[in-house]
């Protein structure tokens, strides 16, 4: 793996951390040492490569280890996956977010009959 892939890599999980704490580029530069919000822009496209003490200041911020923004190794690897999960989790929320309560209670059950938890035997039609 190249220094590039390895920028970029951890530049999309810098991006995924700072959305997920719902920060500007801005408000997370300037949360890491008055970055420039091109900079931090540069750093999550992979073009600009960041230092280990900037590393460790990030980590610290978001309350993650260095694995969750290098995820590397096979898929089972554990840093990874819960990397992917935590995404999963914070898509699914947004979308929630947008249903109305009648979807939400659809999703709900649905998600019960998933989980062997329960059936499904309201009419989905009824208010």
């Amino acid at each position: 793996m190249t220094n590039e892939q390895i920028d970029a890599i951890i530049g999309r999980q810098l991006k995924f951390f700072r959305e997920r704490n719902g920060w500007t580029q801005k408000e997370l530069g300037e949360k890491i040492g008055g970055l420039s919000q091109t900079y931090v822009a540069s750093m999550e496209s992979g073009r600009s490569g960041i230092g280990k003490a900037k590393l460790v200041e990030i980590c610290n911020l978001f309350d993650i280890s260095l694995s969750n923004l290098l995820p590397l190794g096979n898929s089972k690897s554990s840093g990874a996956n819960e990397t992917l999960k935590e995404k999963l989790i914070s898509d699914v929320m947004l979308l929630l977010k947008a249903m109305n309560i009648k979807e939400i209670s659809m999703l709900e059950g649905i998600a019960k009959v998933i989980a062997g938890n329960s059936c499904i035997c309201e009419d989905i039609n009824s208010p």
